[in-house]
């Protein structure tokens, strides 16, 4: 933008020297002119300095010029020659009418420099405020450029709704995890990642997050949460909601991830933790059967001594000699199985 000259910006001793060899250089012209002007309008050439000067220096070397072109007028001019006011009638019109104009014009140029003044300032304001948008332009344009990074390689999806729940951010990992582009999806209803029957309540859900000025809420119910990919495929969510506010509209940003992998493991987890109770169990029923297996093959032992005794007593054909061969079998049978469950895994220690 060019810059304007204001006159009081220039030193005030140029100013005001310009004004007084204005004054005696129109009183040279004039006096080079007489013989062709004679006695015509001797004080009308002199406004042109004082206007020059009013123009160049302002409403001080403007005036200080009308009254020394007035004294030279006066002085040089007018009769008598040579002597200060003392002229006729018509002469003081014309002395009048030059202080006049010269006053006229010097404040008529000081109102044109206080308006440049002011268009100087303003102008100068104005450069300094685009500046400053300029600056500010920027760094908002570095800040897009941040969050859109962050945005665009943030390991979670993040999807960002207009009041109208209109996509208007849908980020590289919401595109991976719901099979969607970026293009496919701006400006068209969240619904389309939302099972049909899920739709309505979540619609009435984010309406009513936005009626309680919470700018944050975290939703941690897998079993509740679901999601519809583009192939029709459901899967369960984790997600945390964010509203804020821009130019009076409301926005609302979804960071969510899929907790399927999640959810499997902790199943698998569960399953792994029954079988270590159900093993558990079973090891404290083996260890129970162990102890009482020992202790019968105890009794067995016993049973067995005396049957064997007796036998060596009673000849073969007596009284009761089948009968304790009989209990004698069925004891060696008893303490072979006590002696496979004391062989069992587990049990050893307590054969």
């Amino acid at each position: 933008m060019p810059t304007v000259a204001i006159p009081t910006e220039r030193a005030p001793a140029l100013r005001y020297g310009v004004a007084v060899a204005a004054s005696f250089i129109g009183l040279l012209v004039r006096l080079a002119l007489n013989p062709l002007l004679e006695d015509a309008a001797p004080l009308l050439l002199f406004i042109l300095p004082v206007v020059f000067s009013a123009w160049y220096g302002g409403m001080g070397p403007g005036l200080l010029c009308c009254g020394l072109c007035a004294l030279l007028g006066d002085y040089f001019l007018l009769p008598p020659i040579g002597s200060l006011f003392g002229y006729a009638r018509d002469d003081l019109v014309r002395m009048i009418s030059l202080l006049l104009g010269g006053v006229g014009s010097s404040l008529l140029f000081d109102l044109q420099h206080g308006t440049l003044r002011r268009a100087a300032a303003t102008a100068e304001a104005l450069r300094a405020s685009e500046a400053r948008l300029r600056a500010t332009m920027e760094e908002l344009r570095r800040s897009q450029a941040h969050l859109a990074g962050i945005i665009g390689t943030a390991m979670d999806a993040i999807i960002t709704v207009d009041s109208a729940q209109r996509i208007v951010i849908f980020n590289r990992a919401a595109e991976q995890l719901f099979l969607y582009r970026a293009d496919e999806v701006l400006g068209r209803p969240l619904d389309i990642l939302i099972p049909v029957e899920l739709r309505d309540a979540h619609r009435h859900h984010v309406g009513a997050f936005g009626e309680t000025g919470v700018s944050r809420r975290s939703m941690r119910s897998p079993g509740l949460l679901r999601a519809l990919r583009r192939d029709g495929h459901e899967f369960p969510i984790e997600a945390t909601i964010a509203q804020f506010d821009v130019e009076g509209e409301r926005f609302f940003t979804v960071i969510l991830r899929d907790v399927s992998e999640r959810l499997r493991a902790e199943e698998e987890r569960r399953a792994l933790d029954r079988k270590l109770r159900e093993a558990q169990r079973l090891e404290s029923l083996g260890v129970l059967a162990g102890g009482v297996a020992h202790d019968f093959n105890n009794l067995l032992g016993g049973i067995l001594g005396n049957a064997e005794l007796a036998l060596e007593e009673i000849p073969p054909g007596s009284p009761g000699h089948s009968e304790l061969q009989q209990i004698q079998r069925i004891t060696r049978r008893g303490t072979e199985l006590t002696h496979q469950i004391l062989a069992t895994p587990g049990r050893a220690g307590f054969s």
